[in-house]
């Protein structure tokens, strides 16, 4: 075994403490240069085997720290696994051969991935690994970007070899994941009470998908309340919006000309200097949208591509939304000096999902449940709950985050009434102030309503038709269509009850499936009364897209104002509620 004689080993050793010899110069220098470099100081015969030995130290790190990377971005492991990869890796004393290197990705990939992979699935890992290890190196000693900046080239390059990285990941344990027909067939035979199961969990996700898509919702819908915060004077939160608009066509488009939208805008922000920070808040950035749970059209060709756009668009701009907000939140909290820890950072997490419209709601998981296939959306119901409350019975909130709550509360409320108050002047008339109205919070042109309250509206409505009957007083509820006013709980044979108003608020939230089975059980579809269920109609309840039968209602239902009807359409294509009722024109 060669050895560098003891003399020129001392000469080696004073060279490294006076800084002639250091492990960067070395490599700086290249093959050829530390060649020459070792010859001048200790002679041809050594310099080979010195700038040999030199190379297989610099490969062994460079392999372990790639392996190293790897093992600790692999999902799905212990904490005590995960540490025994890491481990095993820093102890490798020899570098990889081609005939070792194999044998050992392979044990790593296959204890880390809880299955066999090959050798060169193993082998792509380790080197995706190691570039997501590198770029992030070299993106740390770069210029990061600030908050409202552009992402630098340093963040776009890691970004993406960390996404590089996932989606590859991911796809092999799909791939293993994946059964054959004839294997889940025998599986349905052991257990038949699994296929009716899993028939009700796949109708009742593929229905609440397919009757919230083809749209732009989101930026209407749970993300409305940043636009009436912009009008009230928070112009921050109105850019946010803005830049959330212009996002969400921008995923729509390049979803057509065949871009991987949602694999740039997840590397995009997982790339941003704040993301450790909004990962411990537990911002919903990578989360399964309640509305939009399945990815069905991605291996649909052609028709699946309008259904893949709406679905990025959505999700997109949610994710989007909540990560330009919580840079917001992050950059107050830090300028008022607010300490983050854990419950600080979860507050503000929890302020800025349910202000997007994700209400906290304690579950092992993100998969779809029974309570899931009931309601339509009860984290954005859940989220209209805490806005309305500003959080004040959440005992774990941070009194920054609850004082921010109500700050956002006043903002809505008085962006509301600035769009209701132009509409009455522009409108005479046009805005129902009775609070005991189906009508109340909404602005009427010809026959469609205009929801600018979203679901708070509803749950205010609610509240103060049931709270007189809870206090043994009188009440009523006045008719949309008519006026009148109708007393509840007279006691009168088939007179409506407080009980009728909280059975109508909750028929309005369930979902698809749910409101199939009480269609059948009342002998009538919920929005049509005359007509009683089939199974072409349960079919349309399930899976026409709502933004479609919204257009069919508008022109059969609308006047013959061409503008209200586009308005209408517009307006529902963006996620505001809307409802059109019969023109007596039409009668």
């Amino acid at each position: 075994m060669w050895c560098l004689p003891s003399y020129l080993a001392d000469k080696f050793l004073e060279m490294i403490k006076d800084g002639t010899i250091t492990p960067e110069k070395l490599i700086a220098m290249g093959d050829k240069g530390r060649r020459a470099f070792f010859a001048e100081h200790f002679g041809e015969e050594n310099a080979q085997k010195l700038n040999a030995a030199f190379e297989s130290k610099l490969l062994l790190k460079n392999q372990q720290k790639g392996i190293v990377t790897w093992a600790k971005r692999a999902s799905g492991i212990t904490p005590e696994a995960k540490r025994g990869l890491v481990n095993r890796a820093n102890k490798m004393t020899e570098v990889l051969t081609p005939e070792t290197e194999e044998d050992f990705l392979a044990d790593l990939a296959e204890q880390a991935m809880g299955t066999t992979v090959t050798m060169e699935e193993a082998g792509n890992i380790a080197t995706l690994a190691k570039e997501v290890d590198d770029q992030k190196g070299a993106m740390e000693k770069g210029p990061r970007r600030e908050i409202g900046e552009r992402w630098t080239e340093g963040e776009q390059r890691y970004g993406r070899a960390l996404i590089a990285f996932d989606n590859y990941v991911n796809a092999i344990k799909a791939d293993v994941d994946k059964t054959t027909i004839s294997e889940k067939a025998l599986a349905y035979l052991k257990n038949p009470f699994s296929f009716v199961s899993d028939l009700i969990q796949g109708i009742a996700s593929s229905s609440r998908e397919f009757r919230t898509t083809l749209d732009n919702s989101f930026i209407g819908k749970q993300g409305r309340d940043l636009f009436f915060k912009g009008l009230a004077g928070d112009f921050q939160s109105g850019k946010i919006w803005l830049d959330s608009l212009r996002k969400s066509y921008s995923l729509l488009y390049n979803t057509f000309t065949g871009a991987r939208v949602m694999d740039e805008l997840n590397a995009e922000i997982i790339s941003d200097p704040q993301y450790d920070m909004m990962k411990k808040a537990k911002v919903a950035l990578f989360t399964v949208e309640e509305e939009m749970p399945s990815d069905w059209h991605k291996n649909v060709p052609y028709i699946g591509r309008p259904f893949e756009a709406a679905h990025n668009a959505y999700v997109g701009t949610a994710h989007y939304m909540r990560y330009r907000l919580a840079q917001q939140y992050l950059k107050m909290a830090k300028d008022v000096g607010v300490e983050l820890d854990k419950e600080g950072l979860e507050s503000l997490g929890k302020l800025t999902n349910s202000l997007t419209g994700r209400g906290y709601i304690a579950s092992k998981g993100e998969g779809p449940t029974l309570i899931d296939n009931l309601f339509f959306s009860r984290r954005l119901l859940k989220a209209d709950w805490d806005k309305l409350t500003a959080h004040a019975f959440d005992k774990k909130m941070s009194k920054f985050a609850k004082k921010q709550a109500a700050i956002n509360l006043g903002q809505i409320i008085a962006g509301q009434a600035i769009v209701l108050g132009i509409a009455s002047i522009v409108l005479p008339g046009c805005v129902e102030l009775d609070p005991k109205s189906a009508d109340f919070g909404k602005i009427k042109v010809g026959n469609t309503r205009y929801d600018v309250s979203g679901g708070v509206g509803s749950m205010l409505r609610l509240a103060v038709r049931l709270l007189p009957l809870m206090l043994n007083k009188n009440t009523y509820i006045k008719s949309t269509t008519t006026g009148k006013k109708i007393k509840l709980n007279t006691g009168k044979y088939g007179s409506m009850t407080g009980l009728d108003v909280l059975e109508e608020f909750t028929q309005n939230k369930a979902a698809p499936i749910a409101a199939v089975v009480m269609a059948h059980l009342e002998g009538h579809y919920r929005f049509r009364r005359d007509e009683k269920p089939t199974l072409v109609g349960d079919i349309r309840e399930l899976y026409l897209p709502l933004p479609i039968e919204n257009v069919q209602e508008v022109l059969e239902k609308g006047d013959e104002n061409a503008a209200n009807t586009l308005a209408a359409i517009l307006a529902d294509w963006h996620g505001a509620f809307t409802q059109t009722y019969e023109s007596k024109r039409r009668k």
